[in-house]
């Protein structure tokens, strides 16, 4: 039906289908996924998302199962390429295709993440664990592949949605601010996404022990000289917190407790860091992580 001008009426049946066979979700996303396709042969050829997002929008009383079900096909709907097969009975092709850039796909974005927000704001953990994991790894990079306009209005939709006021945010909604402002910027996006946003001091040691993000820019440093550069921001963070190491490896502890956030450079930079301290520093270092919340593995 959904091949036809009913296919508003066939998301709806399919909707309505999942919340009697709840045991047939992976069913039912396949059939969204294939069926709610782009249209090549269309003017409008969204027109399917769009239907969908618009079922998906007038559903009341949305449990887990369907929230989930809704986050990932929002998921698949947020990529700017893809496949579509195409069979008939003697064939069967698989096409590529690269969405256009533009005010169409940038209204069908939004679309998707005002919805999501909705669905964040009905709190189901394991959920709003999958929307984060979306927005952490959103493809900022896709700018590069002519995609400029939808993803800084993606950016911006992100932050007026999720992250409005940037004087109250979580560790990891932090985390994830960071990753798509420092991406922002590196691409040379707009200055006002995230204008707002203050690196805070746990995140800027988290960042100095997590990443190879570094102050500086240039890109002929050898792996001998980037050792030498990182291990000189490790000691500057070990030296300011000297004599307070334990309030540090809580601090690594707090970003450890989260599945997104966890890390192994964390502690790959601790043992580094470790292995070029003098006997003294060693052993006040390692007293203080032993005596933290932070977990060595």
């Amino acid at each position: 039906m959904s091949h036809s001008e009913k296919f508003n009426s066939a998301g709806i049946l399919l909707i309505e289908y999942l919340k009697k066979r709840q045991d047939k979700i992976y069913e039912i996303f396949s059939a969204i996924k294939s069926n709610f396709d782009i249209e090549d042969g269309w003017g409008y050829y969204l027109k399917k998302r769009f239907s969908i997002l618009e079922v998906f929008s007038k559903q009341e009383n949305i449990n887990k199962l369907m929230a989930l079900l809704i986050v990932n096909i929002l998921d698949e709907f947020l990529k700017f390429s893809g496949e579509k097969i195409i069979s008939n009975d003697r064939n069967v092709v698989i096409n590529h295709y690269t969405l256009a850039d533009g005010d169409y796909l940038i209204g069908l974005h939004r679309k998707i993440f005002d919805l999501l927000f909705k669905i964040y704001n009905l709190r189901y953990e394991e959920v709003n664990n999958c929307i984060d994991k979306l927005l952490f790894n959103y493809p900022v990079y896709e700018v590069k592949n002519g995609f400029t306009k939808t993803v800084s209005s993606d950016l911006k939709c992100i932050e007026e949605f999720f992250f409005k006021d940037s004087s109250k945010l979580s560790i990891r909604d932090e985390v994830i601010i960071f990753e798509l402002s420092s991406e922002a910027k590196k691409l040379e996006l707009p200055a006002y996404l995230f204008a707002n946003y203050k690196l805070s001091k746990s995140q800027e040691i988290y960042v100095t022990f997590s990443s190879n993000r570094f102050s500086y820019n240039k890109k002929e440093f050898n792996y001998e000289e980037y050792q030498k550069l990182r291990m000189r921001k490790l000691i500057e963070v070990f030296d300011e917190y000297s004599d307070d190491l334990l309030q540090l490896f809580n601090v690594f502890a707090k970003y450890q407790t989260d599945a997104l956030l966890n890390k192994h450079k964390v502690e790959e930079s601790l043992l580094f860091l470790y292995s070029k301290l003098c006997i003294d520093d060693k052993v006040k270092m390692l007293t203080s992580l032993l005596n933290s919340k932070f977990m060595l593995k």
